[in-house]
């Protein structure tokens, strides 16, 4: 565990899977750690929920596109419902970076 106290021992940024954990994660950097958002430690999270958006977080987040991914799912389960035969499927979709505060982008 690092020492708040000293920034050679704490990470400068933080990816967290998904916006939920990065808001805790935030908060705990916050109040239990006495760190600030994002002049000590920038924070990125993953699916820009609504919550990400609210003021008191502000949080950076990748945006996925779900009607693109559930039409692909879909897609490809019909395909192989299809076909009777089960294969692995690389599907790539875009995301989008939504910058806030949290990382540093509206400083």
């Amino acid at each position: 565990m690092f020492r708040h106290s000293d920034p050679l021992e704490r990470p400068s940024a933080l990816f967290v899977a998904n916006d939920h954990m990065a808001i805790a994660a935030m908060d705990t950097l916050r109040g239990e750690l006495g760190l600030r958002v994002p002049q000590d430690v920038a924070v990125i999270g993953f699916d820009n929920v609504p919550q990400a958006a609210w003021g008191a977080y502000s949080l950076s987040s990748v945006e996925q596109d779900a009607q693109a991914m559930i039409e692909s799912t879909v897609k490809i389960m019909l395909e192989q419902i299809a076909s009777d035969e089960v294969t692995a499927h690389h599907v790539k979709l875009p995301v989008r970076l939504i910058e806030r505060a949290s990382s540093g982008a509206a400083l």
